[in-house]
C-alpha cells in the first residue's frame, strides 16, 4: 500500500486465544475465499497478491511465496467506478470482531446506540465508512455553490445529516415520508417533521395501507435550478441506516438522469399521501440512459403490472457469463409449477442452474447475498 508491503489481517487464528505475531502477521491468514481490506483510505494506491500460508501444523508455517499470484494492477481507493458513476458503502456489520473490540476499548458499559448517535465518535465514523462523509460532502458542495436539492426520504433522524439539510434552508425541498408504520400515530418521523417544518421547504407523504413511501433519493441542482446529479441507493438517513445496516449510496453525475429523478419527485409530491393509479401508470415505462460506455435503465415503483420485475427477469434469463445479486428478502418462494411471473427474482436466478429448465446453463457463475 503506497510503497509499503503489508498483509490483510485474517483476525482468526487456528486455535482459541491465538494472538497476532507483529513480526509475522501472516501466521493468522485469511481462511476464506471472501475478504475485505479495512486498512485502506481514500486516495491510497494499492495492489494485491494472494500468497498461500503452508506448513504441516500451526506451529510450523511459512509463506509459499513461490506459489503467490501476480500483483494486481494498481488500484486507487475511491468510490468512483467510472467518470460519472460512483458508489459509496458503509461498514454497518455490527456482528464483527472489530466492533466488539472497539466497544471493549470504550468500556464495559459502552452502548452502541449511544456511540453511533454522537457526531465525531470514532466508532460511528468507522461504521459509516465512506458513505457518511460523502453524503455530507455532497450537501456542503451544493450549499457552497448556491444550488438546491430535491430529496425524497423514508426515515430521517441522523444528527449530522439533519443540520446539513437545514443549512440549505428553503433550498432544501424535502418530501418526507412516515417511515415504517408504528402506532399510535404511524409516523416515525413525527418529531423531525415538526422540527423542520419552518426551516426547509417541507412536503409530507404519509402513506398507509399496503404501501410504504420507501424512497431514498436526492437530486442536486445548480444555482439556476437545473438538475445535475442524483444520489440513490439503499441508505436511510438515520443513525442505524448509516452505522448498523449494510447500505450503499450511488452517485450519478448526469443531468438527464437527475432530471428523470426530479420528474419522479414531482409526481410523488403530486400524489400526496396516496398511490393513485396514474402514478403506477407513469412508472410503468422506464427510460434508458447511455453513460460512460454503459446503460442505466431506471425504474420507479409502483408499476401497473410489475413491468420492472419483467425487465429484471429478461436480464436474468439473458445472462451469458454470470449473475451477481444483492437482495433484501425478495418474497416467498412459490411452487415451480406456478407461472414464472409469480416467482421471486431469486427463483428466476437459481433456476438457471436447474437441468431441463428453458434457460439452463450449468456454467453460469452465480453469487449473491440475501439480507433477511
Amino acid at each position: 500500500m503506497n510503497g509499503k508491503e503489508s498483509y490483510v489481517p485474517g483476525g482468526v487464528g487456528f486455535v482459541d486465544g491465538q494472538k497476532v505475531d507483529p513480526a509475522a502477521p501472516w501466521k493468522m491468514p485469511v481462511q476464506r475465499f471472501m475478504w475485505a481490506d479495512y486498512g485502506v483510505h481514500p486516495g491510497d494506491i494499492v495492489q494485491y497478491s494472494v500468497v498461500p500460508v503452508i506448513g504441516p501444523d500451526k506451529d510450523h508455517l511459512q509463506l509459499g511465496t513461490e506459489q503467490a499470484s501476480a500483483l494486481t494492477a494498481p488500484i486507487t481507493v475511491s468510490g468512483k467506478r467510472s467518470p460519472h458513476v460512483s458508489a459509496y458503502f458503509n461498514k454497518g456489520i455490527v456482528a464483527a470482531r472489530w466492533v466488539s473490540e472497539a466497544l471493549k476499548q470504550v468500556g464495559k458499559d459502552a452502548k452502541l446506540a449511544d456511540l453511533i448517535k454522537t457526531p465525531g465518535n470514532p466508532l460511528r465514523n468507522a461504521l459509516s465508512g465512506l458513505l457518511r462523509p460523502q453524503l455530507l460532502a455532497l450537501l456542503k458542495e451544493v450549499k457552497d455553490n448556491g444550488g438546491e436539492i430535491y430529496a425524497a426520504l423514508y426515515e430521517l433522524n441522523d444528527p449530522e445529516l439533519i443540520p446539513a439539510l437545514t443549512a440549505l434552508g428553503k433550498k432544501c425541498h424535502l418530501l418526507l415520508a412516515n417511515g415504517a408504520f408504528k402506532p399510535p400515530d404511524n409516523d416515525e418521523n413525527k418529531k423531525v417533521r415538526q422540527d423542520l417544518a419552518d426551516r426547509v421547504d417541507l412536503s409530507n407523504r404519509l402513506a398507509s395501507g399496503d404501501h410504504f413511501a420507501h424512497n431514498k433519493f436526492v437530486v442536486f441542482c445548480d444555482a439556476g435550478g437545473k438538475p445535475q446529479r442524483v444520489l440513490t441507493g439503499s441508505t436511510n438517513w438515520t443513525m442505524t441506516g448509516l452505522c448498523t445496516q449494510a447500505n450503499n449510496g450511488i452517485v450519478i453525475d448526469d443531468p438527464d438522469i437527475a432530471a428523470n429523478f426530479l420528474d419522479e419527485w414531482q409526481l410523488l409530491k403530486q400524489a400526496g399521501n396516496d398511490y393513485p393509479p396514474w402514478l403506477a401508470q407513469k412508472n410503468s415505462q422506464a427510460r434508458t440512459f447511455q453513460i460512460d460506455g454503459g446503460r442505466i435503465t431506471q425504474w420507479f415503483a409502483p408499476t401497473g403490472g410489475a413491468e420492472d420485475l419483467a425487465y429484471a427477469r429478461k436480464l436474468i434469463n439473458a445472462a451469458k457469463e454470470g449473475i451477481l445479486f444483492l437482495f433484501f428478502n425478495p418474497g416467498h418462494f412459490v411452487g415451480a409449477d406456478q407461472p414464472e411471473v409469480k416467482w421471486t427474482l431469486l427463483q428466476n436466478i437459481l433456476v438457471r442452474h436447474h437441468a431441463g429448465s428453458p434457460n439452463y446453463n450449468p456454467n453460469l457463475y452465480v453469487r449473491g447475498v440475501v439480507n433477511q
